[in-house]
């Protein structure tokens, strides 16, 4: 997926491909608001369209919606990520200042 250059697919395929990575992350992460994020998200793109045309104002509104939580939640799950990350790297940094460390990390 980090390969994809989703700037030249079309509308449809990106919502496909974004509902795979979302189906991905709700495999590894138990939140009630990805839940509530990713049912409307399935629902706007495979069930009922929310009762609206596909692509209609009202339709976009209500995709937006569901795109405004689920970017929250893996606003959040990137937050905690990098805090659990820097964490290693300030572990794994102070260990490299004692003698005889094998590990140093670079000065950047």
């Amino acid at each position: 997926a980090e390969r994809s250059d989703v700037s030249t697919m079309a509308r449809d395929d990106l919502i496909k491909f974004m509902g795979t990575l979302l189906k991905d992350l709700k495999m590894s992460r138990r939140d009630p608001s990805l839940e509530m994020g990713m049912e409307l998200f399935s629902r706007m793109t495979e069930g009922d369209l929310g009762g609206q045309q596909r692509w209609s104002a009202a339709w976009c509104k209500l995709m937006l919606s569901a795109c405004d939580r689920l970017s929250i939640v893996c606003a959040g799950v990137a937050d905690t990520i990098a805090e659990l990350l820097q964490t290693c790297c300030d572990r794994l940094k102070d260990a490299g200042l004692r003698p005889g460390a094998v590990f140093t990390p670079d000065a950047k």
